[in-house]
């Protein structure tokens, strides 16, 4: 724990900070699914596996750490990893980030940086100095002027995971619309 503590506190002086989140690699990006404990982060990323088999890999379970390059955004897989214990010495670039909801269907939209504020700052550690606060807000707010968020109303389905997919991938034309699983 110690460990993680310091590793997050120095990754905020090198642009990056570290969110609480499963990772998938696919097609040479990054895709993160996070959320509160018991959302199925881990389920969603398996299902993922599942429905695209060895093209979907998963490079962090528990606690990816984010940075900003010259070049854009990337994820990283760091040894804190959750109980499965799915780490990956790894880095791709970041696709995008998404929110799960339990739900009776499977539908998706795109949040504004106002509604995923809160959602990310509610999945990373904020119990910091003044200092550090101040790094981990401008990390945060050029990560949400510069990657697409999500929601993902879900069932633990393999359509889910396509649905994400469908939606997430970066050649996708980005729309305010909400899709849904057919």
């Amino acid at each position: 724990m110690e460990s993680g503590w310091q590793f997050y506190q120095a990754l905020l002086n090198y642009d990056g900070f570290v969110l609480h989140a499963s990772a998938v690699a696919m097609d040479g990006n990054a895709y993160l699914f996070s959320g509160p404990c018991g959302r199925g982060k881990s389920t969603h990323t398996r299902l993922w596996q599942s429905a695209f088999g060895e093209a979907a890999s998963v490079f962090n379970d528990d606690k990816p750490a984010l940075r900003r390059l010259k070049s854009g955004w990337y994820a990283y897989g760091t040894p804190w990893c959750g109980k499965d214990g799915i780490n990956k010495n790894e880095k791709w670039p970041l696709a995008g980030i998404c929110f799960l909801k339990k739900a009776e269907r499977n539908r998706i939209r795109r949040l504004t940086p106002e509604e995923a504020l809160p959602l990310l700052l509610g999945q990373t550690l904020h119990r910091l100095s003044p200092e550090n606060m101040s790094l981990l807000l401008t990390h945060v707010d050029r990560l949400l002027r510069e990657v697409p968020v999500y929601e993902l109303e879900n069932t633990p389905t393999e359509s889910a995971a396509r649905l994400s997919y469908e939606t997430m991938r970066p050649d996708k034309p980005q729309t305010g619309e909400s899709h849904e699983a057919e």
